[in-house]
């Protein structure tokens, strides 16, 4: 069965999660990787040898990475960062661009499906995309004067938001390849 990745650049702070979808359609995590004052080329060498060694029956590797990576706005290189992971024979698709939707489309995996199970599980082994699921998300109040309720966003502190973007890309952009909710 294909594993599937999803890929947050973060500036110095690259994060990978892997995935594989079980018998009952449930998207299972198995893995996270999150990179710490690492370039994106040596990063993801370690995720190349990660995937290898973690998935050696993997029949195939299916990337979703943030789209900002198509950027050629990164100081670390004059290629965007895209071209480095095609350099290196990772081909990866657009996630979603739109924070609602990526938010939107983990909290339906989270939430119970009509058969009663989570449509997503996460192993225990990955603590800090588990960890983020408590402090990833925040609710920001109205400007004042307005009365609409409070907006969630993705709080961007700088460990946790990485690994939870990365999922919620391959969410996504599984569910945009596909045409369904996993």
């Amino acid at each position: 069965r294909p594993v599937y990745r999803g890929i947050d650049f973060g500036y110095i702070r690259p994060a990978v999660v892997w995935a594989y979808e079980n018998e009952q359609r449930q998207l299972c995590v198995t893995h996270e990787a999150l990179g710490k004052d690492e370039d994106v080329e040596t990063f993801f060498r370690l995720v190349m040898d990660y995937s290898r060694k973690w998935f050696p029956q993997a029949s195939t590797f299916i990337d979703f990475a943030d789209p900002s990576g198509w950027n050629r706005s990164d100081m670390q290189s004059e290629k965007s960062r895209i071209e480095i992971l095609y350099s290196l024979g990772i081909k990866p698709s657009r996630g979603e661009l739109k924070e609602k939707a990526r938010v939107d489309t983990v909290r339906r995996l989270i939430l119970p499906r009509t058969d009663g199970k989570p449509g997503l599980l996460v192993h225990p082994r990955c603590r800090i995309l588990i960890d983020g699921f408590v402090g990833a998300y925040i609710y920001k109040d109205p400007p004042a004067g307005m009365t609409e309720f409070p907006r969630e966003v993705i709080n961007k502190d700088g460990l946790y938001d990485h690994l939870q973007d990365a999922l919620a890309y391959l969410c996504t952009g599984l569910r945009m390849v596909t045409g369904k909710e996993k």
